[in-house]
């Protein structure tokens, strides 16, 4: 819970591990476990905001939209293919994806931790130069990630660019009737602090920060253009379940026209129907991720979504669902990785990959169940629903505290790279013992 992925790549072996379960009894428990870690995250998330600007939710809406349709159909061919490869190129396969998802995790938390630790330092510095009280250091510290390329500019009155009529002046008061330095310091502070300078106040020194939280932007002013990011939300959400739907009902569709010939035509229609839905669903993300890209501020951590862009990530996001269907991951361990190679803030990361674990694992329990195979293990599907439930709400609540006391969000980071190199470390010792088979499989078989 505190990286923002399921941990489907650890719950397998530590089943087959600590609790002695056979292979065909750990991958549905630990599906069910992904799902009560999902729900426990999106519970804590979904109520935060985002840290640069408390107008938007902690969730980017758009990447769900525009990956997750391409992460579940490439999911779906992977589950075509995974029984055609053998066992030892999967084996190989899950290493190597592994080992790249990991190095590459770390090698941005390395380097956002350098960048924070400096960061936090100038924020110190330029804090007692100005005389601040060592109680007010929090906007400065929480700006730390913020270049100074994409600080919102300030408009006299207003505060910075995008910020609501009026709303500036209890967020900071000074008494100083010049605003000598002023761009400089407000250069340091994230959309969500408005500054201003009254003219008619005597000289002084002291300065006091006030944040603007999300409850109070709401009380202040119910016009549409203070919360623009609310209204569409609802849209995208409601696009992912009608995908969803499609999705689980392609797969009813295949089991009761009984089309389970890999090279039938009736099970190739069922395929193409599902390609051609997740076609369309990428083409209406794409459309809305443009459209939010131009109708905001941009922030830091916030992806211009190019038409560029856009093609190289919905192709990963196929990719990653091939090769997690390929070699039974969740897929959470590879697209937190894409999103934040993508550029986006870790805790955005950590959490939209979160969301997008709700509708795959979702997915995953409703196959399950159709299928009989946790009917007579019911007890311990309650025992793995609460477990995973239980560990991600505490694992995510004391993240975020830690991250707000540290003011380092690279913690997130450094979490996801440690999970994938244990994930890693048990598929070894799991794969151990297993005898090598490099004998491909027909593909025109029965699933």
């Amino acid at each position: 819970g505190a990286s923002g992925i399921g941990g489907g790549g650890l719950n397998v072996p530590l089943l087959m591990l600590v609790q002695g379960f056979i292979i065909e009894e750990a991958v549905p428990l630990s599906h069910v476990m992904v799902l009560g870690n999902s729900i426990a995250q999106n519970l804590v998330n979904l109520q935060r905001r985002h840290p640069r600007d408390a107008r938007r939710p902690l969730v980017d809406f758009d990447i769900p939209v525009l990956l997750l349709p391409m992460q579940l159909g490439g999911n779906a061919l992977g589950v075509i293919l995974s029984p055609v490869l053998p066992s030892t190129v999967l084996i190989l396969l899950s290493c190597a994806v592994l080992v790249l998802a990991a190095a590459k995790t770390l090698h941005r938390a390395v380097k956002d931790f350098k960048q924070e630790s400096l960061a936090n330092r100038s924020a110190v510095t330029s804090a007692a130069s100005i005389g601040a009280p060592s109680s007010d250091l929090g906007p400065l510290l929480d700006a730390q990630a913020e270049p100074l390329s994409s600080s919102p500019t300030y408009e006299p009155g207003r505060g910075p660019a995008g910020a609501a009529s009026g709303s500036h002046d209890d967020l900071l008061t000074t008494g100083s009737s010049s605003t000598h330095g002023f761009p400089a310091l407000s250069s340091a502070f994230p959309a969500t602090w408005a500054c201003a300078a009254p003219e008619s106040s005597p000289p002084s020194t002291s300065i006091r920060f006030k944040p603007r939280s999300w409850w109070q932007l709401r009380s202040r002013s119910h016009r549409p253009h203070e919360l623009p990011h609310t209204s569409s939300a609802s849209f995208k959400v409601g696009s992912l379940v009608v995908f969803w739907a499609f999705f689980v009902a392609d797969y009813f569709g295949v089991q009761a026209t009984h089309a389970h010939n890999r090279c039938s035509a009736l099970y190739l229609g069922w395929q193409v129907a599902l390609l051609f839905v997740v076609g369309i669903s990428s083409a209406v993300g794409a459309y809305l991720a443009r459209q939010t890209s131009r109708g905001r501020a941009s922030l830091a951590g916030d992806i211009l979504w190019t038409t560029p862009t856009i093609v190289g990530a919905t192709c990963l996001a196929l990719l990653i669902g091939m090769v997690a269907g390929l070699i039974g991951l969740g897929g959470g361990e590879l697209m937190a990785p894409l999103l934040l190679a993508l550029g986006m803030l870790p805790q955005v990361a950590s959490s939209t990959s979160a969301f997008m674990i709700l509708f795959t694992s979702s997915s995953n329990l409703v196959h399950y169940l159709f299928e009989g195979v946790l009917t007579p293990q019911l007890g311990y599907v309650v025992w793995a629903l609460g477990l995973g439930f239980c560990s991600a709400l505490i694992g995510r609540l004391m993240t975020f505290h830690l991250v707000q006391k540290l003011h380092h969000p690279s913690l997130l980071i450094f979490s996801l790279g440690t999970i994938l190199l244990l994930a890693l470390a048990l598929l070894i010792m799991r794969s151990a013992g297993l005898k090598e088979n490099w004998i491909f499989a027909p593909l025109c078989g029965r699933r």
